[in-house]
């Protein structure tokens, strides 16, 4: 029967499996067979043809749409990497010249001028920041950025994170209440990262809080782990986007007057992952939202986390 198909076939895949002997074809038309010779009892040969062409063709259709999404992926991140470098440079001048105003060094600035100035280095700042953060997520997954671990005091800083956001609190009429257990003790991590860890949770937390409501932040040694959390009064994050809170670029106002790029939490879980750790989200409409970072006990290396 085989030869039946006439020349238009072609032989695409050839395999076996349990005593049958499998063959694809696929004719000039598109139409694609599976071609089945099953071996009798009696020393017969049955034969059985299958039309496959519409489980093929989805198959195909599948593929085709994963590698769209990837090729457009990597240019996502590949545009926006470029985007970063190029701006980085320029805003840091920006961030340079307006100190230098704002510390009246080439001559006095009356109070409109000193808020404007300071209106100017908060903002570009908070900019810098962004870019920072996806130059660091690009050089995760590269695998470039190392740690530079060593004993940190995690009391000392909770209050440097802090101290960048002074305004951004003052601004929002927010109290932070800060808690840090006697047995914490120090956390092997690299200070610099940990800071920007603490002070993306921070941000986040004063984004998703109304006028007069507190910030907690808390720290202690359990079981060896050191888990130091993040607590908000706000509105809290509902099921359906608890899955997506830690995605890339996926920022969720919730009616909030927050306008993330989406990129905070994303960029907290990378880093504590990178220290062998993980992050907890704890959130219910109505009763606010609790991120932990956990940092596995003293001792454990990174690369153990990563096997």
């Amino acid at each position: 029967r085989a030869a039946e198909l006439g020349p238009d076939r072609v032989v695409r895949e050839e395999r076996a499996a349990q005593g049958h002997d499998l063959v694809d074809m696929r004719r000039r038309g598109g139409t694609v067979l599976d071609c089945t010779a099953t071996p009798l009892p009696d020393g017969a040969t049955l034969i059985t043809f299958a039309d496959v062409t519409a489980g093929v063709n989805v198959e195909r259709a599948l593929t085709e749409r994963n590698d769209a999404l990837e090729r457009a992926s990597r240019l996502r991140e590949e545009f926006v990497h470029h985007v970063s470098y190029e701006l980085r440079s320029p805003l840091t001048n920006i961030i340079g010249f307006a100190q230098l105003l704002g510390e009246e060094t080439v001559g006095a600035l009356n109070e409109k001028q000193r808020d404007y100035t300071g209106h100017i280095v908060r903002s570009s700042g908070a900019l810098l920041a962004i870019i920072n953060d996806i130059l660091d997520l690009a050089s995760i997954d590269n695998g470039a950025l190392a740690l530079d671990l060593e004993e940190v005091d995690v009391a000392k800083s909770i209050a440097q994170a802090a101290t960048g956001l002074q305004d951004r609190l003052a601004d929002s009429k927010l109290r932070l209440q800060v808690d840090i257990a006697p047995q914490t003790g120090p956390l092997r991590a690299d200070p610099k990262r940990l800071r920007q860890i603490l002070f993306n949770l921070l941000s986040n937390a004063i984004g998703f809080s109304q006028p007069g409501q507190t910030i907690s932040v808390s720290a202690g040694r359990f079981g060896g782990e050191i888990r130091i959390t993040v607590a908000d009064e706000g509105r809290g994050i509902p099921d359906e986007v608890k899955e997506k809170v830690f995605d890339r670029f996926e920022s969720h106002s919730l009616g909030s007057r927050h306008r993330g790029v989406g990129l905070g939490l994303s960029m907290v879980r990378s880093i504590v992952e990178l220290h062998g750790g993980r992050v907890e989200l704890d959130s219910a409409l109505g009763k606010g939202t609790r991120v932990t970072a956990v940092f596995p006990p003293e001792g454990m290396r990174i690369s153990d986390a990563a096997e």
